[in-house]
Order: structure tokens, then C-alpha cells, then sequence
């Protein structure tokens, strides 16, 4: 409100709605039951939303990495654990642990750890011990990571919207509360197969989820389609559209 005498117009990026806005153009790139009410009574009438996950904003690399996918057959023989920069549960040690089994042992994983994660060096040298583990810190090629793994391990939070736009089938675990309502959800919709929370989920509820999905190729194939479905990496583009001109030719 402030910089109304400043400004022509404002635009808001939101995930909460929690809070009313003075803006003329609102965005919020998850998916919630009734979304098109999220936000009622925390808007100016004239406010323009653009809701949903069609409008997630995406890096480049996943528009060109999703042009050249290949096609996955429902096998399970990469798997990509990432649990966002901090990780502050460890649920990558969690992942891990069940990982190391030998029933798994022919499957190569990759472990993404941000810069900020306080137990970087911990799951670097347990990574290390394990042949079948990558480990990898900081990375900026997440999307050619994506592409090559046949599964996931995950948060619930905005990377949701990258797997799916790779058509990368995910084990998700809600690790923050602002992500619980958005991953239940996005379960009970079949974007990916919602484990449950940081706090309630189980090495052994981990474990049978992984043996039930590496026997059931049909079931990853069906979270491939709706993942690609829900999101094609077009978000930035459709959001530009509202802020520049039409071209004229």
C-alpha cells in the first residue's frame, strides 16, 4: 500500500494466503483443494490471480530438459534422493539408510544436498562408503538429474513442480507444515505417492513404499503422465505475458 504513489502496479508471489495484499496481480503456483477460493476476502476485487501449478516458475533447464525426456518404462533403476538446502530432520539420512540395503544394492542413487545443510559432511562420507551412491552438493543442473533418475525421494515442497514437469514419479515427505495440505493433496490427485510427515514417516513405511513402486511399473508410468500433465515447465513464459506489451509485428 505504501508504494502505491510509487508504482503503476504490484505484483504478488504468495503460497500462503494467510495475509490480505494490495496488488493488482497475484500468483500462486500450488494446488489446493477449492483453489479458486484461496484467497477470498485478501484481495482487491480488481486483482488478477493466476493460481495453480501451470504457472510454476521454473528455471530454464527444465523447459530444455523436458524437450528431450526420454521415455520411462515404470523400471526403477536410478533413484534421486533431495530434501531441499537445510534438511534440517535429515530424511536424507533417513533415505540413505534404507537405500544401503542390498536389495537395492543395484540401484544407483543420487543424493542432492544444499550448501546450507548442517550435516553436509556426514552424508558426503556415508555416500562415500556406499558404491552405488552419488553425492552431490549444490547443484545447478537439477533438471538433467531429474531426467536421468526413474524415481525420487523428496520434500513437499516447491520441487514438487520441478519433478513433475521432468515426469518424475516421487516418494514425498512433507517436511514443514506449510507443506502438508499442498502433499496430501497432490497425493489423493495422483501427482506423486505421499509418504507423510517428517515426524510420522517410518524407515519401514519408506522401505515397502520402495519395493511396492519397483514391482509396479504401471503405477510409475501413471505418475509420469499426470506429473507431465500438471506442469509444462511454460509457468515463467505465461506470467511475462501479463508484464510486457504484445510484440507487434
Amino acid at each position: 500500500s505504501r508504494l502505491r504513489t510509487a508504482v503503476r502496479q504490484i505484483a504478488v508471489i504468495d503460497d500462503l494466503a494467510d495475509r490480505p495484499h494490495d496488488c493488482d496481480l497475484l500468483l500462486d503456483q500450488n494446488l489446493y483443494p477449492e483453489m479458486k477460493n484461496r484467497y477470498d476476502g485478501l484481495l482487491p476485487i480488481r486483482c488478477r490471480q493466476l493460481l495453480g501449478p501451470e504457472y510454476a516458475l521454473l528455471r530454464p533447464e527444465f523447459a530444455l530438459e523436458r524437450g528431450r525426456l526420454r521415455s520411462r518404462d515404470g523400471s526403477v533403476r536410478r533413484i534421486l534422493v533431495f530434501f531441499g538446502g537445510c534438511d534440517l530432520g535429515n530424511e536424507t539420512g533417513k533415505a540413505l539408510e534404507v537405500l544401503r540395503a542390498a536389495e537395492f544394492e543395484d540401484v544407483v542413487v543420487d543424493v542432492v544436498v544444499g550448501a546450507g545443510n548442517p550435516l553436509r559432511q556426514e552424508i558426503e562420507s556415508l555416500c562415500r562408503s556406499l558404491p552405488q551412491v552419488n553425492f552431490h552438493c549444490q547443484v545447478s543442473n537439477m533438471a538433467e538429474l531429474m531426467a536421468a533418475a526413474d524415481l525420487s525421494i523428496g520434500a513437499g515442497g516447491a520441487t514438487t513442480w520441478e519433478r513433475c514437469a521432468m515426469g518424475l514419479p516421487g516418494l514425498v515427505v512433507a517436511v514443514a507444515r506449510n507443506q502438508e495440505e499442498l502433499a496430501a493433496y497432490g497425493g489423493e490427485q495422483g501427482l506423486f505417492f505421499f509418504l507423510g510427515t517428517s515426524e510420522t514417516v517410518t524407515l519401514e513405511q519408506m522401505r515397502e513404499a520402495l519395493r511396492g513402486f519397483a514391482s509396479s511399473p504401471e503405477n510409475l508410468r501413471s505418475f509420469t503422465v499426470r506429473g507431465l500433465a500438471a506442469v509444462d515447465a511454460k509457468g515463467v513464459s505465461r506470467l511475462v505475458e501479463y508484464f510486457l506489451p504484445q510484440k507487434v509485428f
